[in-house]
């Protein structure tokens, strides 16, 4: 009688059924109270900080929060996560133990789609009803898979805002970006994370994580950046491996006059980090500093520095580097 399988009663906005596929703040709070007391108590088993009730509350919804299903924007937790994080007594990264989107990121590398691109989407519902026949268009399925979720509702266009439902995703997501553009860098994305945890703990300055930034970018094998020789790939791929390692950062953050490239928060100071392929750091440092990129932290009480990064279009890595503090 048809010619497609369409006429099926999609419940995906209904909001009758918006908590049927996970966990709400209410069942976590009552029925899910006595894993979370437990959870708290075993934080501490392993040597490390016991973290207080209202910690691992707090450290739950950042990483296990986060998805909605239609206007009301009612937050769910992802079940296979929370219950395994209580079955371990760990809050860990579960969901991506469970396999990596290979097709989905070739997708992405298709479409030439950026992990900046899947943030702060603006779309109409219709681009939820896509055929799985045949995928040509990564961001339903992205949806419908819950790599993103709904952020917002906008009435007055009809739009909805996607991004990533929480932290678990988003490190997630962003490790399989970068394993699969070095799929042959074997070991670089632990070598990073190791030089970023001395950083964070001050065992090292910000310029001896620069370099291991460049001795990374230098260990990159030329299969790879030879076809990707522009500056948007080497932001892009720090960008993604920062957010898998864990770091605070933001890329492609506007302002009045522009936007930078990236921001890494720190807990004493702010890096806003400009990139230049075959330029000169001197004229990235000048673009944070001429367009004002650090009046986005004017509030902030941690010290401002512009970082001006070029990469040798040769040599494949960070040529040279500059900072200047801008408070």
């Amino acid at each position: 009688m048809f010619s497609e399988l369409n006429n099926l009663n999609v419940l995906t906005f209904d909001p009758e059924f918006e908590d049927i596929c996970g966990i709400t703040e209410q069942e976590l709070f009552t029925q899910l109270e006595p894993d979370i007391e437990w959870l708290a108590e075993a934080s501490g088993r392993y040597g490390g900080r016991r973290m207080t009730y209202e910690e691992t509350v707090q450290k739950l919804k950042q990483m296990y929060d986060g998805y909605h299903f239609n206007k009301n924007m009612t937050d769910i937790y992802n079940p296979w996560s929370l219950f395994y994080a209580f079955e371990k007594g760990e809050i860990d990264n579960y969901w991506f133990s469970t396999g990596t989107p290979t097709s989905l990121i070739n997708l992405l590398r298709v479409k030439k789609m950026q992990l900046t691109d899947l943030e702060h989407l603006e779309v109409k519902q219709s681009v939820f009803d896509a055929t799985t026949e045949r995928i040509t268009d990564p961001i339903p399925v992205l949806y419908q898979s819950g790599y993103l979720t709904l952020k917002a509702y906008n009435a007055d266009t009809g739009t909805y805002e996607l991004g990533f439902p929480n932290e678990e995703v988003y490190r997630g997501f962003a490790s399989s970006i970068y394993k699969y553009i070095c799929e042959d860098y074997t070991g670089s994305e632990n070598q990073m994370d190791m030089a970023f945890l001395r950083l964070r703990l001050g065992r090292t300055t910000f310029e001896q994580f620069i370099d291991s930034v460049r001795k990374w970018y230098a260990g990159i094998p030329y299969s790879i950046t030879d076809k990707n020789q522009n500056e948007q790939f080497y932001q892009s791929l720090f960008y993604a491996l920062m957010v898998a390692v864990g770091a605070d950062v933001e890329a492609e953050g506007q302002t009045s006059d522009g936007r930078f490239d990236i921001a890494l928060k720190m807990q004493d100071a702010i890096y806003i980090m400009e990139f230049k392929f075959g330029g000169t750091a001197d004229e990235a440092t000048g673009q944070v500093l001429a367009k004002d990129y650090a009046v986005r932290f004017a509030a902030d009480r941690r010290a401002v520095w512009a970082v001006g990064l070029n990469i040798s279009k040769d040599r494949r890595t960070i040529e040279n580097c500059q900072m200047v503090r801008v408070n």
